[in-house]
């Protein structure tokens, strides 16, 4: 069957949005012939800077002919019902059928489609499918309606070797197309996909980014080696590069080893975000004076013009930074923190010096009640780690923040300690980025997190459905994982309390229970809630998560002591003794919740034991009471597993009690004595976890 091609040339497509057009395009135009009643083979798609593609496989060369039957109404139905189902289905009332049903006799429409050429109907389906495809930002030129990323230059649409003509804007369909603008400029027509990538190799054009993005790692890799360097492996900037050429050449270039007394950030990010260079390293991992750059054309002189080019270009960039470098250096961080006066954090939360002070106050509460040694490190650290907002380096590099400041710090000769915290206090600044390890850089920046979410909760700034502008669920999930990668065993409460003290008078007296108990609620519910994502996210199941964060025994405790009871709770569960705790704890539940919803008042009261007329009653009221204070003992020493245990050991009275016990008597007073004690089992396993949240083993094997 034939095969349908595709190319779409324009003006030069940004790289971040080139392969996810391309994808697009392909899912898109694979749904629509679908619909179109043309299967679609296997469908592949490309993209250049200046291109996208897209060819379809094995693609039918005519729809055949179908037959379409509807039902319509009733026979008997109204004539205007009768007469809008023909016009809905284009057949006149006499060719109308009627068939009988279960139900009853209805009219049928049924009409005859003849065959259609896919020609024919891949004129009316590529246009919408194009015109369809998300941008972020499009545009118009010219005096036409159609929108696009860049101005299109040229369509090459081809379906069996044969022209498909449609018009997208101003620009008509052909056969032609043309290679890279510099070394290939001139049109040239296809017939197929096979030819259509072989000239285009000969035109100087790479149609598939994975193979640019090779080209450019391979070319670098040997021109390194040469030198006597390693490429420093950067997959996106690997990947921009690739979408900025149609042809990479890749180019070493050098700079003067003086420069390597710059911080190696400040190098690094000089070449990556400002220049899109790679770049090297020695052996011993340190930055090499000299970087990788890809051109997009090939040159008489093999590149040396662009080379000397751009080593001047980034030349001057080094030398601004060393200006910066050097002047920045000569103000002691210290010396910089009556500056952050000038610098706003928020216009509710005051300036840049008013959140160092609450963070040094916050680092030292803290380390005291962690029974920590290092506070004077930490309140240090805390103090000076935004101090480097009012350097230059940063205003050049302002993602730099912190590590700029843990240079200076290291500079001046401060702990190192101090100075890694202050690198690292940002950190971490995604899912993928590691948490600070060490005891003081960990508090910093667990401290300054703490601090940006109280404080915005305390102002009434919170997430509202998927809006965040302030990223404060990344702020959280921040805070959990430093808190559990570094062990931080502080109850969830605690936190809350010291920051929120802090925020209302400056750590200089307790907060009250009372004050801000809304706050402090909203704050517990929304830790609860990233702790649960990133718990699932970190393989747990989602029932057990719920199970655990919702029981009593587990609600605000330490996150790390949070974390470690539901890998617990799994192991119990996985258990003969677990399975069958659960599934009597079901049953219980169960019950009680049918006679709840005749009379929700009956499960208020006490249990009465002179209504006990089965031993097997006062037998299973006698185990939940002991096994439930000797479980709540264990759960206080932190040991969960046992009070796990310890409730398991309720099964035997358990079942005695089903055995012999009638729970929906008909005397009223013993029924609900009896829905009561069952009541009280239930409220007694929660205290370690919420069993009604856990599903049963069939939910579990697709969990």
């Amino acid at each position: 069957m034939p095969e349908l091609l595709l190319e779409l040339r324009s003006e030069e497509i940004p790289a971040g949005a080139q392969r996810p057009a391309a994808e697009a395009l392909g899912r898109s135009l694979a749904t629509a012939l679908s619909d179109a009643g043309l299967p679609p083979g296997a469908t592949a798609s490309w993209s250049t800077p200046r291109r996208i593609t897209v060819r379809v496989a094995d693609l039918p060369d005519v729809r055949p002919a179908s037959r379409i039957e509807r039902r319509g109404p009733r026979v008997g139905a109204p004539d205007t019902a009768v007469d809008g189902f023909c016009r809905a289905s284009g057949v006149d009332r006499d060719g109308l059928e009627v068939r009988e049903l279960p139900k009853g006799q209805f009219y049928f429409a049924v009409r005859e489609e003849p065959p259609v050429p896919a020609q024919r109907l891949l004129q009316d389906v590529l246009p919408g499918v194009v015109s369809r495809l998300p941008w972020q930002k499009s545009m118009r030129w010219g005096d036409g309606e159609f929108r696009w990323v860049r101005p299109l230059r040229g369509v090459l649409c081809l379906f069996g070797g044969d022209t498909v003509s449609f018009r997208l804007g101003g620009t008509a369909a052909g056969a032609e197309t043309s290679g890279h603008p510099f070394h290939a400029p001139e049109t040239f027509p296809v017939s197929d996909f096979a030819e259509y990538a072989e000239r285009l190799l000969a035109g100087r054009v790479v149609l598939d980014p994975g193979a640019r993005r090779q080209r450019i790692l391979d070319g670098g890799r040997a021109l390194a080696e040469r030198a006597g360097f390693a490429v420093a492996a950067d997959e996106a900037l690997l990947e921009e590069l690739a979408g900025l050429t149609e042809w990479p050449v890749v180019h070493l270039g050098r700079f003067d080893e003086s420069f390597l007394k710059l911080p190696a950030e400040v190098l690094t990010t000089t070449m990556r975000r400002h220049q899109r260079y790679l770049p090297l390293s020695r052996g011993d991992g340190m930055p090499a004076p000299a970087f990788l750059m890809v051109a997009d054309v090939e040159t008489s002189d093999g590149g040396a013009a662009v080379v000397a080019g751009n080593e001047r270009v980034l030349r001057a960039r080094l030398q601004d930074a060393a200006f910066f470098w050097e002047a920045d250096r000569k103000t002691p961080l210290a010396d910089r923190l009556q500056a952050l006066g000038e610098v706003v954090f928020h216009a509710k939360l005051g300036s840049m010096a008013d959140k160092a002070r609450r963070l040094e106050t916050l680092a030292r509460r803290l380390c005291r009640a962690l029974g920590w040694d290092r506070e004077e490190a930490a309140g240090q650290a805390a103090r000076l780690a935004k101090a480097d907002l009012t350097t230059d380096l940063v205003g050049e590099f302002p993602e730099l923040q912190g590590i700029v400041g843990g240079y200076l710090a290291g500079a001046e000769g401060l702990e190192p300690a101090v100075s890694e915290a202050i690198s690292e206090h940002y950190r971490p600044l995604g899912p993928n980025d590691r948490c600070p390890r060490a005891p003081v850089a960990a508090l910093v920046a667990l401290v300054d997190k703490l601090d940006t979410l109280v404080g915005f909760f305390w102002k009434g700034e919170r997430p509202s459905g998927s809006g965040d502008p302030l990223a404060l669920r990344r702020a959280a999930l921040g805070l959990i994982r430093i808190a559990l990668e570094n062990d931080v065993r502080l109850s969830v409460d605690d936190l809350l309390q010291h920051a929120l003290t802090v925020h209302a008078n400056g750590g200089s007296q307790e907060l009250a229970a009372s004050e801000f108990a809304q706050d402090r609620q909203d704050l517990r519910d929304f830790l609860r809630e990233r702790l649960r994502v990133h718990l699932r996210t970190a393989g747990a199941r989602h029932d057990h998560v719920a199970a655990l964060l919702e029981a009593g025994s587990g609600e605000f405790r330490d996150l790390p002591g949070l974390a470690e009871r539901v890998s617990r709770l799994s192991e119990f569960l996985a258990t003969p003794e677990g399975s069958a705790l659960q599934a009597l704890y079901r049953r219980a539940a169960n019950i009680v919740k049918i006679e709840a919803r005749r009379d929700r008042s009956a499960m208020d009261g006490q249990i009465d034991t002179r209504l006990f007329s089965e031993p097997e009653e006062r037998n299973l009221h006698s185990a939940v009471q002991v096994r439930g204070d000797e479980a709540l003992r264990r759960l206080q020493d932190d040991d969960f597993l046992g009070a796990l245990e310890t409730l398991s050991h309720l099964r035997g009275p358990i079942d005695r009690f089903f055995e012999a016990v009638r729970v929906n008597a008909e005397d009223g007073g013993l029924r609900t004595n009896r829905l009561r004690l069952l009541a009280s089992l239930e409220d007694t396993i929660a205290q370690a976890a919420d069993f009604s949240k856990l599903e049963g083993r069939e939910s579990a094997r697709h969990d």
